[in-house]
């Protein structure tokens, strides 16, 4: 069973987002900061991380967590989707460019992103 990984600060979303990948048979885990997401990430290991940029409640945003991941040998190399309400003509290259796998802005359709991962990690 493949772990994802779902940083978002919206319980909402990130329950949205959970409940569409356990029906699918993915193990989840969430966070709602991006500090608790670095050491669910470095603990854990997911096959793919799902997360905001906007991170409120945070010392660290999105962005400098996605940093913070791509330098960690053990999981540099785990996909990572953003989902962010960012919509500005260069934040989906500007996330790309950070190392991220894919960029959704919000809202987007649940079925996409699941289809998206499950692409991405089977």
């Amino acid at each position: 069973m493949s772990l994802v990984l779902i940083v978002d600060d919206s319980k909402d979303n990130a329950r949205l987002i959970e409940a569409s990948l356990s029906v699918s048979g993915y193990e989840v885990m969430t966070a709602h900061t991006a500090e608790a997401g670095f050491d669910l990430a470095v603990a854990h290991h997911p096959d793919l991380i799902v997360t905001d940029l906007r991170l409120y409640g945070s010392s660290i945003d999105g962005w400098e967590l996605i940093h913070h991941l791509r330098q960690q040998p053990r999981i540099s190399q785990v996909p990572i989707i953003v989902t962010s309400v960012e919509v500005m003509p260069d934040d989906r290259q500007r996330a790309l460019d950070a190392g991220c796998d894919l960029y959704f802005p919000k809202p987007f359709r649940i079925g996409e992103l699941r289809a998206e991962i499950s692409r991405l990690i089977g």
